[in-house]
């Protein structure tokens, strides 16, 4: 929606994402990343990819080919949600999909500011590394 091109999602149009707010400022930060070739707003529901819960599958917000032939996995969470049970949950299942896939998949939770105070850009740098 909006005006606003991305210059590297694979797709003429994005799926399901708000031309503005915290999730469009993770997309833009995503898009200008120079590690990232190209990136997609994963489906929220088959046939988007997921990861099993023990509640329900998992989407993640984005997957992001990087220019190493490696294939990130981005879920952007606002801050108020990450001491969620469920959301632990997510995290965990996550991290160790990526531990499972030999760093080929890294994963992880981005946030508007990092545990550290981090930036957005400062915790894709250490995402895509």
């Amino acid at each position: 929606q909006g005006r606003h091109r991305f210059k590297k999602h694979y797709y003429p149009a994005i799926a399901d994402l708000k031309a503005e707010g915290e999730e469009f400022e993770c997309a833009d930060e995503i898009d200008k990343h120079p590690a990232v070739v190209t990136w997609i707003r994963n489906l929220d529901y088959p046939p988007g990819f997921s990861l099993p819960t023990s509640r329900q599958n998992f989407y993640p917000d984005f997957l992001v080919k990087l220019v190493d032939g490696r294939v990130a996995v981005v879920e952007y969470k606002g801050a108020q949600r990450s001491p969620l049970p469920e959301e632990i949950e997510k995290r965990a299942v996550g991290q160790l999909w990526s531990r499972k896939s030999s760093g080929q998949h890294p994963f992880d939770f981005v946030f508007k500011r990092g545990d550290s105070g981090e930036s957005l850009a400062s915790q894709l740098n250490s995402l895509f590394k």
